[in-house]
């Protein structure tokens, strides 16, 4: 007999095998018993969370011969057939290969016909959303009034497809992702069964990547027992599915931390050679780096929960504050995106490795120039506490030291300024054009030139633009210190993109969440925005406010003060 794959081999035959849809089970079980069956279903979920199982054991039930409190008997001619397919009266339908209107109208001249050896015909329609929209309109009205002894079961992982009128003609189940101790429970029980030596980090591991699809889990298992005839680990996994082990995740993490760039290329060659997915690693970083931040803001709630390698989270944890750690988790995120379609991953993933080196580098040797400049001396050292806003430093042109809470930190008047007059003339039309920048940054990402200027670009969002001007949002005030940095070439690269010249004020998301009711009054009122005198501005060695922020970046949050 061929070999039989194991998710097909243990896949359940009754309610009581069925892991993790329990209120499913219950209440398909309660309409059994209480004769309450409706003409048609809809099992909406993930794969592998088993509607088409669910949709088959129930198709079997309603047409038990011998039912019995909402069981099967187990004995009748419906009950011993192990396969579906073996019924006349189960009809399965692969909807993304019959999906026409033909099919349709050929399924509506079948249902007419009664059950050969059943109670009641199922059509059990698989990936239904792949449907033609004709295909849809032939169905809508027999999916309404069916005959009596015809139930539909229509099955998908993408609901929102489905039009609205086939929807609210059905009873809907929404099918949840399996949890991660129900899949290793499934999986330790098959192992057993199958005489499969794997060790419990493997299990775990096995449970985290299938993300919730406990047929994925199953036929991961089945790939590995075939892959080695020892005792699977976790590195086993590791190289099936292309990603790097835990031990070289920490030691590129801690690389890309420190700035240690050299070892940082050395390592992601290695990767490479090795055949290793960069897609997988990104995602693995951007979990980490999600742990780490929950380890920062939520201590207590991080040591309560099992998660592996903790010590070395909370150290990577204390090198990083809040602000850094999101920003690292923004860029992942938009790495992820990007790097799926790519034919460069590498390329993309070291880009965005080293971008910030190269501001960082950049940064710390303007200040420490400033700071031999203009003799600066630390003399108090001020702490910043977690749950208290940052202090800055202000310097005024008679090198007159303050401090400021970040939160009672207002943006310039040239930024005011900017601000109004793209406001007064902005347009619909303009801010169109202005949004056509993110269609191309990808490419810039990898220009050597414009590589800084795109990838702090792809953080923002525009909030309004002019023929001649444009305001950006960013979601922290590091983003937009950041662009303030990169203006010139910011501006460079979105004439290049947009073939005008551009002045560009950025602000962030909470600032602009200020600003824009003033003008939304204006414009409510009918008043005329008055345009107001651009200025350039005067810039002064001493009180350089990029220069303040530089010396917080460099010594922390310090007092300090001036010698002549």
């Amino acid at each position: 007999m061929a070999y039989k794959s194991l998710y097909r081999k243990y896949r359940p035959q009754t309610f009581d095998e069925v892991y993790g849809q329990e209120y499913i089970v219950k209440t398909l079980c309660n309409a059994i018993e209480l004769d309450k069956i409706s003409h048609a279903y809809l099992f909406n979920g993930t794969r592998g969370t088993g509607k088409t199982t669910i949709a088959k054991i129930f198709a079997k039930m309603v047409n038990c011969l011998n039912l019995k409190n909402s069981k099967p008997c187990g004995e009748c001619s419906i009950c011993k057939c192990e396969n579906t397919e073996e019924i006349p009266d189960i009809i399965e339908i692969d909807a993304a290969s019959n999906n026409g209107v033909d099919e349709i109208r050929e399924l509506k001249n079948k249902i007419k016909l009664m059950p050969v050896m059943c109670k009641y015909k199922v059509y059990i329609i698989d990936e239904v959303h792949m449907l033609s929209t004709g295909a849809f309109n032939a169905l809508l009205k027999t999916l309404e009034e069916p005959p009596e002894h015809v139930i539909f079961i229509l099955a998908t992982t993408e609901p929102q497809k489905l039009p609205i009128t086939i929807i609210s003609r059905c009873q809907r189940f929404d099918f949840k992702k399996i949890s991660i101790n129900k899949i290793i429970e499934r999986l330790e029980y098959i192992s057993k069964k199958e005489k499969i030596e794997i060790s419990k980090d493997a299990l775990e591991e096995i449970a985290k990547i299938s993300d919730g699809a406990l047929r994925d889990a199953i036929g991961m298992l089945d790939q590995l027992s075939s892959y080695t005839n020892t005792k699977i680990n976790v590195n086993d996994i590791y190289e099936l599915k292309g990603s790097i082990s835990t031990e070289e995740l920490f030691k590129l993490t801690n690389l890309y931390i420190s700035g240690n760039i050299e070892n940082l290329l050395d390592q992601v060659e290695t990767i490479y050679n090795n055949g290793k997915s960069f897609q997988l690693l990104t995602e693995d970083m951007l979990m980490l780096f999600r742990n780490v931040l929950v380890c920062k803001k939520a201590e207590k709630y991080f040591d309560n929960k099992e998660i592996s390698n903790k010590e070395e989270i909370k150290k990577i944890a204390k090198k990083l504050d809040c602000n850094s750690i999101e920003n690292i988790i923004n860029k992942l995120e938009d790495l992820s995106k990007n790097i799926k379609n790519s034919n460069y991953p590498r390329i993309l993933f070291e880009v965005n490795m080293l971008s910030d080196f190269s501001n960082k580098e950049k940064k710390d040797v303007n200040s420490i120039e400033v700071a031999k400049k203009e003799k600066i001396i630390v003399t108090k050292q001020i702490e910043k506490e977690e749950d208290k806003p940052a202090l800055e430093i202000k310097i005024d042109s008679d090198n007159n030291v303050t401090l400021e809470l970040e939160e009672d930190r207002k943006f310039d008047i040239s930024k005011k300024i900017l601000i109004n007059n793209t406001i007064a003339k902005a347009s619909t039309t303009s801010k169109k054009k202005a949004n056509t920048i993110y269609n191309e940054l990808d490419k810039f990402i990898i220009d050597k030139k414009y590589k800084n200027a795109a990838t702090i670009l792809k953080d923002s969002v525009v909030a309004a633009a002019s023929e001649d001007h444009i305001l950006l949002n960013y979601k922290y005030a590091s983003m937009v210190e950041e662009n303030d940095r990169e203006l010139t070439n910011i501006i460079s690269l979105i004439e290049k993109m947009l073939g005008t010249k551009y002045k560009l004020v950025a602000i962030t998301e909470e600032e602009w969440k200020k600003e824009r009711p003033h003008y939304l009054e204006l414009k409510r009122q009918n008043k005329v925005i008055e345009l107001m005198e651009e200025k350039e501005e005067i810039k002064k060695e001493k009180s350089n406010s990029n220069d303040s922020n530089n010396y917080v970046d460099l010594f922390g949050i310090d007092l300090i003060e001036m010698e002549e």
